[in-house]
Protein backbone atom coordinates (compact mmCIF):
# COMPACT_ATOMS: atom_id res chain seq x y z
CA UNK A 1 0.00 0.00 0.00
CA UNK A 2 1.86 3.05 -1.25
CA UNK A 3 -0.75 5.71 -0.45
CA UNK A 4 -1.61 6.98 3.01
CA UNK A 5 -5.33 6.68 2.29
CA UNK A 6 -4.99 3.01 1.36
CA UNK A 7 -2.93 2.28 4.48
CA UNK A 8 -5.48 4.05 6.70
CA UNK A 9 -8.32 2.10 5.09
CA UNK A 10 -6.44 -1.17 5.56
CA UNK A 11 -5.70 -0.45 9.20
CA UNK A 12 -9.30 0.61 9.80
CA UNK A 13 -10.53 -2.60 8.19
CA UNK A 14 -8.10 -4.79 10.15
CA UNK A 15 -8.94 -3.15 13.48
CA UNK A 16 -12.68 -3.48 12.82
CA UNK A 17 -12.34 -7.11 11.75
CA UNK A 18 -10.07 -8.11 14.63
CA UNK A 19 -12.38 -6.38 17.11
CA UNK A 20 -15.40 -8.22 15.72
CA UNK A 21 -13.48 -11.50 15.72
CA UNK A 22 -12.59 -11.02 19.38
CA UNK A 23 -16.19 -10.23 20.31
CA UNK A 24 -17.53 -13.23 18.37
CA UNK A 25 -14.91 -15.51 19.93
CA UNK A 26 -15.90 -14.34 23.40
CA UNK A 27 -19.56 -14.81 22.44
CA UNK A 28 -18.79 -18.34 21.25
CA UNK A 29 -17.18 -19.24 24.58
CA UNK A 30 -19.99 -17.66 26.65
CA UNK A 31 -22.74 -19.24 24.55
CA UNK A 32 -21.12 -22.66 24.80
CA UNK A 33 -20.92 -22.36 28.59
CA UNK A 34 -24.51 -21.17 28.75
CA UNK A 35 -25.74 -24.10 26.67
CA UNK A 36 -23.73 -26.56 28.77
CA UNK A 37 -25.29 -25.13 31.94
CA UNK A 38 -28.66 -25.59 30.27
CA UNK A 39 -27.80 -29.23 29.61
CA UNK A 40 -26.77 -29.64 33.27
CA UNK A 41 -30.15 -28.25 34.28
CA UNK A 42 -31.83 -30.78 31.99
CA UNK A 43 -29.91 -33.61 33.68
CA UNK A 44 -30.94 -32.29 37.11
CA UNK A 45 -34.57 -32.02 36.02
CA UNK A 46 -34.51 -35.58 34.68
CA UNK A 47 -32.98 -36.82 37.96
CA UNK A 48 -35.70 -35.13 40.01
CA UNK A 49 -38.36 -36.61 37.73
CA UNK A 50 -36.89 -40.09 38.14
CA UNK A 51 -36.95 -39.92 41.98
CA UNK A 52 -40.27 -38.10 42.18
CA UNK A 53 -41.87 -41.16 43.85
CA UNK A 54 -39.21 -41.14 46.58
CA UNK A 55 -37.34 -44.24 45.39
CA UNK A 56 -34.36 -44.84 43.16
CA UNK A 57 -34.97 -44.69 39.39
CA UNK A 58 -36.68 -47.74 38.02
CA UNK A 59 -35.41 -49.60 34.92
CA UNK A 60 -36.72 -48.04 31.69
CA UNK A 61 -38.06 -44.96 33.45
CA UNK A 62 -35.60 -42.51 31.77
CA UNK A 63 -36.95 -40.10 29.18
CA UNK A 64 -35.99 -40.48 25.50
CA UNK A 65 -32.53 -39.06 24.85
CA UNK A 66 -31.32 -39.63 28.41
CA UNK A 67 -29.04 -42.38 29.70
CA UNK A 68 -29.05 -43.48 33.34
CA UNK A 69 -26.65 -45.43 35.49
CA UNK A 70 -27.38 -46.27 39.17
CA UNK A 71 -24.79 -47.67 41.58
CA UNK A 72 -25.12 -48.50 45.28
CA UNK A 73 -22.80 -47.29 48.02
CA UNK A 74 -20.34 -50.12 47.29
CA UNK A 75 -20.20 -49.21 43.58
CA UNK A 76 -22.21 -52.16 42.33
CA UNK A 77 -24.41 -51.43 39.35
CA UNK A 78 -28.07 -51.46 40.26
CA UNK A 79 -29.28 -50.34 36.83
CA UNK A 80 -27.89 -48.87 33.64
CA UNK A 81 -29.44 -47.96 30.31
CA UNK A 82 -28.91 -50.61 27.63
CA UNK A 83 -27.59 -48.00 25.18
CA UNK A 84 -24.54 -47.46 27.39
CA UNK A 85 -23.05 -50.75 26.34
CA UNK A 86 -19.68 -51.17 27.99
CA UNK A 87 -19.23 -47.43 28.54
CA UNK A 88 -18.82 -46.45 32.18
CA UNK A 89 -20.07 -42.99 33.01
CA UNK A 90 -17.46 -40.91 34.90
CA UNK A 91 -17.76 -40.24 38.61
CA UNK A 92 -17.50 -36.44 38.30
CA UNK A 93 -19.86 -34.60 35.99
CA UNK A 94 -18.18 -33.90 32.63
CA UNK A 95 -18.41 -34.62 28.93
CA UNK A 96 -17.87 -38.15 27.66
CA UNK A 97 -18.08 -39.84 24.26
CA UNK A 98 -20.36 -42.89 24.18
CA UNK A 99 -19.59 -44.98 21.11
CA UNK A 100 -21.76 -44.17 18.14
CA UNK A 101 -24.05 -42.05 20.33
CA UNK A 102 -21.50 -39.25 20.36
CA UNK A 103 -20.64 -36.76 23.08
CA UNK A 104 -22.82 -36.63 26.18
CA UNK A 105 -22.94 -34.37 29.21
CA UNK A 106 -23.02 -36.33 32.49
CA UNK A 107 -24.67 -35.19 35.74
CA UNK A 108 -23.90 -37.05 39.01
CA UNK A 109 -26.45 -37.05 41.87
CA UNK A 110 -26.88 -38.80 45.26
CA UNK A 111 -30.01 -40.57 46.52
CA UNK A 112 -30.21 -42.68 49.71
CA UNK A 113 -26.48 -43.47 49.55
CA UNK A 114 -26.68 -44.49 45.89
CA UNK A 115 -25.11 -42.62 42.99
CA UNK A 116 -27.33 -41.72 40.09
CA UNK A 117 -25.66 -40.63 36.85
CA UNK A 118 -27.74 -38.99 34.15
CA UNK A 119 -26.33 -38.26 30.66
CA UNK A 120 -27.85 -36.38 27.72
CA UNK A 121 -26.53 -35.95 24.17
CA UNK A 122 -24.65 -32.74 23.28
CA UNK A 123 -25.53 -32.96 19.56
CA UNK A 124 -28.09 -30.11 19.79
CA UNK A 125 -25.43 -27.94 21.44
CA UNK A 126 -22.93 -28.84 18.73
CA UNK A 127 -25.41 -27.90 16.02
CA UNK A 128 -26.11 -24.55 17.67
CA UNK A 129 -22.41 -23.78 18.02
CA UNK A 130 -21.73 -24.84 14.41
CA UNK A 131 -24.45 -22.48 13.21
CA UNK A 132 -23.00 -19.72 15.39
CA UNK A 133 -19.54 -20.29 13.86
CA UNK A 134 -20.91 -20.19 10.30
CA UNK A 135 -22.83 -16.98 10.99
CA UNK A 136 -19.73 -15.49 12.64
CA UNK A 137 -17.58 -16.31 9.59
CA UNK A 138 -20.09 -14.63 7.27
CA UNK A 139 -20.23 -11.58 9.55
CA UNK A 140 -16.43 -11.32 9.65
CA UNK A 141 -16.19 -11.42 5.85
CA UNK A 142 -18.96 -8.83 5.51
CA UNK A 143 -17.39 -6.54 8.09
CA UNK A 144 -13.98 -6.91 6.41
CA UNK A 145 -15.43 -5.91 3.04
CA UNK A 146 -17.67 -3.13 4.35
CA UNK A 147 -14.98 -1.68 6.60
CA UNK A 148 -12.47 -1.70 3.74
CA UNK A 149 -14.86 0.16 1.43
CA UNK A 150 -15.99 2.59 4.12
CA UNK A 151 -12.36 3.04 5.22
CA UNK A 152 -11.35 4.02 1.69
CA UNK A 153 -14.25 6.47 1.49
CA UNK A 154 -13.49 7.96 4.91
CA UNK A 155 -9.77 8.24 4.19
CA UNK A 156 -10.44 9.96 0.87
CA UNK A 157 -12.77 12.42 2.59
CA UNK A 158 -10.32 13.01 5.44
CA UNK A 159 -7.35 13.47 3.09
CA UNK A 160 -9.16 15.71 0.60
CA UNK A 161 -7.68 18.86 2.20
CA UNK A 162 -4.22 17.29 2.01
CA UNK A 163 -4.69 16.58 -1.71
CA UNK A 164 -5.81 20.17 -2.21
CA UNK A 165 -2.64 21.35 -0.46
CA UNK A 166 -0.54 19.02 -2.63
CA UNK A 167 -2.14 20.19 -5.89
CA UNK A 168 -1.79 23.86 -4.98
CA UNK A 169 1.80 23.46 -3.77
CA UNK A 170 2.65 21.64 -7.00
CA UNK A 171 1.34 24.59 -9.03
CA UNK A 172 3.49 27.07 -7.10
CA UNK A 173 6.65 27.40 -9.16
CA UNK A 174 9.26 30.01 -9.91
CA UNK A 175 6.93 31.81 -12.30
CA UNK A 176 3.89 31.46 -10.01
CA UNK A 177 5.08 32.27 -6.50
CA UNK A 178 2.07 34.45 -5.69
CA UNK A 179 -0.46 31.60 -5.48
CA UNK A 180 -1.33 30.38 -2.00
CA UNK A 181 -2.97 27.33 -0.46
CA UNK A 182 -6.60 27.93 0.53
CA UNK A 183 -7.13 27.74 4.30
CA UNK A 184 -10.48 26.44 5.55
CA UNK A 185 -12.47 27.55 8.58
CA UNK A 186 -11.98 24.30 10.49
CA UNK A 187 -8.91 25.53 12.42
CA UNK A 188 -7.63 21.95 12.66
CA UNK A 189 -4.20 20.46 11.98
CA UNK A 190 -4.71 20.63 8.21
CA UNK A 191 -5.53 24.34 8.38
CA UNK A 192 -2.44 24.91 10.53
CA UNK A 193 -0.31 23.07 7.99
CA UNK A 194 -1.74 25.17 5.14
CA UNK A 195 -1.03 28.38 7.05
CA UNK A 196 2.52 27.23 7.78
CA UNK A 197 3.15 26.41 4.11
CA UNK A 198 1.70 29.77 3.04
CA UNK A 199 4.08 31.53 5.40
CA UNK A 200 6.95 29.57 3.90
CA UNK A 201 5.83 30.51 0.37
CA UNK A 202 5.67 34.17 1.49
CA UNK A 203 9.28 33.97 2.58
CA UNK A 204 10.28 32.22 -0.66
CA UNK A 205 8.51 34.82 -2.78
CA UNK A 206 10.26 37.61 -0.89
CA UNK A 207 13.63 35.89 -1.23
CA UNK A 208 13.18 35.30 -4.96
CA UNK A 209 12.06 38.90 -5.45
CA UNK A 210 15.24 40.07 -3.73
CA UNK A 211 17.34 37.77 -5.91
CA UNK A 212 15.64 39.04 -9.08
CA UNK A 213 16.06 42.63 -7.97
CA UNK A 214 19.74 42.05 -7.21
CA UNK A 215 20.30 40.34 -10.57
CA UNK A 216 18.58 43.15 -12.45
CA UNK A 217 20.36 45.92 -10.56
CA UNK A 218 23.76 44.23 -10.67
CA UNK A 219 23.43 43.51 -14.39
CA UNK A 220 22.36 47.07 -15.07
CA UNK A 221 25.21 48.52 -13.05
CA UNK A 222 27.75 46.30 -14.82
CA UNK A 223 26.73 47.36 -18.30
CA UNK A 224 28.33 50.84 -18.11
CA UNK A 225 31.76 49.70 -16.78
CA UNK A 226 31.88 46.94 -19.37
CA UNK A 227 31.03 49.39 -22.13
CA UNK A 228 33.85 51.66 -20.96
CA UNK A 229 36.28 48.73 -20.87
CA UNK A 230 35.28 47.79 -24.40
CA UNK A 231 35.74 51.33 -25.65
CA UNK A 232 39.18 51.56 -24.04
CA UNK A 233 40.25 48.23 -25.55
CA UNK A 234 39.01 49.20 -29.01
CA UNK A 235 40.83 52.53 -28.68
CA UNK A 236 44.08 50.71 -27.89
CA UNK A 237 43.62 48.54 -30.97
CA UNK A 238 42.82 51.50 -33.20
CA UNK A 239 45.91 53.44 -32.05
CA UNK A 240 48.16 50.77 -33.55
CA UNK A 241 50.84 51.23 -30.88
CA UNK A 242 50.61 47.69 -29.48
CA UNK A 243 52.93 44.85 -30.20
CA UNK A 244 51.73 41.53 -31.61
CA UNK A 245 51.39 39.86 -28.20
CA UNK A 246 49.71 42.90 -26.67
CA UNK A 247 47.35 43.15 -29.63
CA UNK A 248 46.38 39.47 -29.19
CA UNK A 249 45.82 39.98 -25.43
CA UNK A 250 43.53 42.96 -26.06
CA UNK A 251 41.59 40.93 -28.64
CA UNK A 252 41.04 38.20 -26.02
CA UNK A 253 39.87 40.83 -23.56
CA UNK A 254 37.35 42.12 -26.10
CA UNK A 255 36.09 38.57 -26.65
CA UNK A 256 35.56 38.05 -22.92
CA UNK A 257 33.96 41.50 -22.54
CA UNK A 258 31.50 40.65 -25.33
CA UNK A 259 30.75 37.34 -23.63
CA UNK A 260 30.10 39.06 -20.30
CA UNK A 261 27.85 41.62 -22.00
CA UNK A 262 25.79 38.80 -23.51
CA UNK A 263 25.49 37.13 -20.09
CA UNK A 264 24.39 40.41 -18.52
CA UNK A 265 21.79 40.96 -21.25
CA UNK A 266 20.50 37.42 -20.72
CA UNK A 267 20.28 37.98 -16.96
CA UNK A 268 18.41 41.23 -17.47
CA UNK A 269 15.98 39.46 -19.79
CA UNK A 270 15.41 36.62 -17.34
CA UNK A 271 14.86 39.01 -14.43
CA UNK A 272 12.37 41.08 -16.43
CA UNK A 273 10.62 37.98 -17.75
CA UNK A 274 10.25 36.43 -14.31
CA UNK A 275 8.94 39.76 -13.00
CA UNK A 276 6.45 39.73 -15.94
CA UNK A 277 7.84 43.08 -17.07
CA UNK A 278 8.08 41.89 -20.69
CA UNK A 279 4.87 41.84 -22.69
CA UNK A 280 5.26 39.80 -25.88
CA UNK A 281 3.57 41.09 -29.01
CA UNK A 282 1.33 38.12 -29.68
CA UNK A 283 0.07 38.15 -33.24
CA UNK A 284 -2.12 35.34 -34.52
CA UNK A 285 -0.59 34.22 -37.78
CA UNK A 286 0.36 31.34 -40.01
CA UNK A 287 3.93 30.36 -38.97
CA UNK A 288 4.83 29.29 -42.54
CA UNK A 289 6.90 32.38 -43.37
CA UNK A 290 8.43 32.54 -39.87
CA UNK A 291 9.60 28.91 -40.03
CA UNK A 292 10.84 29.34 -43.59
CA UNK A 293 13.18 32.17 -42.60
CA UNK A 294 14.25 30.34 -39.44
CA UNK A 295 15.16 27.12 -41.28
CA UNK A 296 17.32 29.06 -43.78
CA UNK A 297 19.37 30.56 -40.94
CA UNK A 298 19.49 27.22 -39.11
CA UNK A 299 20.80 25.50 -42.25
CA UNK A 300 23.75 27.92 -42.34
CA UNK A 301 24.51 27.23 -38.67
CA UNK A 302 24.30 23.48 -39.33
CA UNK A 303 26.68 23.74 -42.27
CA UNK A 304 29.15 25.61 -40.08
CA UNK A 305 28.87 22.92 -37.37
CA UNK A 306 29.19 20.07 -39.87
CA UNK A 307 25.85 18.43 -39.16
CA UNK A 308 22.75 17.71 -41.20
CA UNK A 309 19.62 19.73 -40.61
CA UNK A 310 16.08 18.82 -41.57
CA UNK A 311 12.81 20.72 -41.03
CA UNK A 312 9.66 18.62 -40.94
CA UNK A 313 6.62 20.87 -41.12
CA UNK A 314 3.25 19.15 -40.70
CA UNK A 315 -0.03 20.64 -42.06
CA UNK A 316 -0.26 24.03 -40.46
CA UNK A 317 -2.79 26.16 -38.67
CA UNK A 318 -2.55 29.50 -36.93
CA UNK A 319 -1.04 30.41 -33.58
CA UNK A 320 -0.53 33.61 -31.59
CA UNK A 321 3.18 34.20 -30.97
CA UNK A 322 5.90 36.85 -30.86
CA UNK A 323 8.18 36.10 -33.80
CA UNK A 324 11.22 37.84 -32.28
CA UNK A 325 11.19 35.94 -29.00
CA UNK A 326 10.25 32.59 -30.57
CA UNK A 327 13.08 32.98 -33.06
CA UNK A 328 15.55 33.51 -30.22
CA UNK A 329 14.23 30.50 -28.30
CA UNK A 330 14.32 28.16 -31.31
CA UNK A 331 17.78 29.31 -32.37
CA UNK A 332 19.00 28.65 -28.82
CA UNK A 333 17.62 25.11 -29.00
CA UNK A 334 19.05 24.49 -32.46
CA UNK A 335 22.47 25.92 -31.53
CA UNK A 336 22.61 23.57 -28.54
CA UNK A 337 21.64 20.63 -30.76
CA UNK A 338 24.31 21.51 -33.35
CA UNK A 339 26.95 21.93 -30.63
CA UNK A 340 26.42 18.53 -29.02
CA UNK A 341 25.81 16.48 -32.17
CA UNK A 342 28.66 14.70 -33.88
CA UNK A 343 29.76 15.65 -37.38
CA UNK A 344 27.44 14.19 -39.98
CA UNK A 345 24.63 13.49 -37.49
CA UNK A 346 21.09 14.70 -38.03
CA UNK A 347 19.23 17.50 -36.22
CA UNK A 348 15.50 17.78 -36.87
CA UNK A 349 13.12 20.70 -36.35
CA UNK A 350 9.48 19.62 -36.29
CA UNK A 351 6.30 21.68 -36.34
CA UNK A 352 2.76 20.34 -36.00
CA UNK A 353 -0.62 21.35 -34.69
CA UNK A 354 -2.67 19.37 -32.19
CA UNK A 355 -6.24 20.14 -31.23
CA UNK A 356 -5.15 22.65 -28.62
CA UNK A 357 -1.48 23.54 -29.18
CA UNK A 358 1.23 24.42 -31.67
CA UNK A 359 3.99 21.88 -31.01
CA UNK A 360 7.62 22.46 -31.98
CA UNK A 361 10.30 19.82 -31.51
CA UNK A 362 14.08 19.89 -31.81
CA UNK A 363 15.75 16.47 -31.85
CA UNK A 364 19.42 15.62 -32.18
CA UNK A 365 21.61 12.52 -32.23
CA UNK A 366 24.04 13.67 -29.56
CA UNK A 367 24.89 11.94 -26.27
CA UNK A 368 21.54 12.89 -24.74
CA UNK A 369 20.78 13.94 -21.17
CA UNK A 370 20.16 11.57 -18.22
CA UNK A 371 16.52 11.41 -17.20
CA UNK A 372 17.28 12.83 -13.74
CA UNK A 373 18.80 15.99 -15.31
CA UNK A 374 16.19 16.69 -18.00
CA UNK A 375 14.19 19.10 -15.86
CA UNK A 376 17.33 20.80 -14.44
CA UNK A 377 18.73 21.87 -17.81
CA UNK A 378 16.12 24.64 -18.04
CA UNK A 379 17.35 26.31 -14.84
CA UNK A 380 19.85 29.17 -14.71
CA UNK A 381 23.59 28.41 -14.99
CA UNK A 382 23.00 24.64 -15.18
CA UNK A 383 25.64 23.00 -17.31
CA UNK A 384 26.12 19.25 -17.29
CA UNK A 385 29.54 17.68 -16.98
CA UNK A 386 30.10 17.45 -20.74
CA UNK A 387 29.26 21.13 -21.29
CA UNK A 388 31.39 22.20 -18.35
CA UNK A 389 34.38 20.26 -19.70
CA UNK A 390 33.96 21.87 -23.11
CA UNK A 391 33.67 25.32 -21.49
CA UNK A 392 30.86 26.24 -23.87
CA UNK A 393 27.80 28.31 -23.12
CA UNK A 394 26.80 30.28 -20.07
CA UNK A 395 24.03 27.99 -18.87
CA UNK A 396 21.36 30.61 -19.61
CA UNK A 397 20.20 29.63 -23.09
CA UNK A 398 17.65 27.00 -22.06
CA UNK A 399 16.47 29.14 -19.14
CA UNK A 400 15.72 31.87 -21.70
CA UNK A 401 13.81 29.31 -23.80
CA UNK A 402 11.68 28.41 -20.80
CA UNK A 403 10.96 32.07 -20.06
CA UNK A 404 10.01 32.75 -23.69
CA UNK A 405 7.59 29.80 -23.71
CA UNK A 406 6.18 30.94 -20.35
CA UNK A 407 5.54 34.41 -21.82
CA UNK A 408 3.42 32.67 -24.47
CA UNK A 409 1.59 30.61 -21.86
CA UNK A 410 3.33 27.50 -23.20
CA UNK A 411 5.55 24.73 -21.88
CA UNK A 412 8.91 23.21 -22.69
CA UNK A 413 10.26 19.81 -21.69
CA UNK A 414 13.08 17.46 -22.59
CA UNK A 415 12.75 13.76 -23.29
CA UNK A 416 14.76 10.93 -24.81
CA UNK A 417 15.25 11.06 -28.56
CA UNK A 418 13.06 8.79 -30.68
CA UNK A 419 16.01 7.76 -32.81
CA UNK A 420 19.04 5.75 -31.73
CA UNK A 421 20.21 8.38 -29.21
CA UNK A 422 20.09 12.07 -28.45
CA UNK A 423 17.68 14.52 -26.88
CA UNK A 424 14.25 15.69 -27.96
CA UNK A 425 12.99 19.06 -26.71
CA UNK A 426 9.24 19.64 -27.05
CA UNK A 427 7.71 23.15 -26.97
CA UNK A 428 3.96 23.74 -26.95
CA UNK A 429 2.04 27.00 -27.31
CA UNK A 430 -1.71 26.83 -26.61
CA UNK A 431 -4.02 27.76 -29.45
CA UNK A 432 -7.16 28.62 -27.56
CA UNK A 433 -9.14 26.79 -30.25
CA UNK A 434 -8.93 24.13 -32.96
CA UNK A 435 -6.42 24.86 -35.73
CA UNK A 436 -7.42 25.54 -39.29
CA UNK A 437 -5.57 23.02 -41.45
CA UNK A 438 -3.59 24.38 -44.38
CA UNK A 439 -1.20 23.14 -47.01
CA UNK A 440 1.98 21.33 -46.06
CA UNK A 441 5.30 23.09 -46.42
CA UNK A 442 7.91 21.13 -48.39
CA UNK A 443 10.55 19.44 -46.32
CA UNK A 444 13.83 21.31 -46.20
CA UNK A 445 17.03 19.40 -45.81
CA UNK A 446 20.52 20.77 -45.65
CA UNK A 447 23.69 18.80 -45.09
CA UNK A 448 27.20 19.84 -44.32
CA UNK A 449 30.32 17.79 -44.60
Amino acid sequence: MRTLGARLALWYSLVSTVTLFGLLAAGYFLLNRHLERGVDLQNAAEFHRLIANGSLPQPGAESPGFLVEVRDARGAVLYRSAALGVTVLPEAGKTVTIGALGRHRVGVFQKDGATVKVAVALEPVRQVMLGYAEISLVLICLVLLISLISGLALSRAALRPVRAIQETANRIRLDNLSERIPVGDSQDEIASLAELLNEMFDRLETAFAEVRRFSAEASHELKTPLSLLRLQAEKLLNDGRLGAEQDEAVQEQLTEINRMQHIIEDLLFLSRAEAQAIKPRLVRRNPREFLGELTEDAALLAEQAGVQFRAQIAPEGEAAFDAQWMRQALLNLLTNAFRYSGRGSLVTLGSEFTLDAWRLTVEDEGPGVPEADRSRIFERFVRLDDAAERGTGSGLGLAICRSVLAMHGGTIQAEAGKRKSGLRVVCEIPLGGAPRTMDRLPEREQAAD
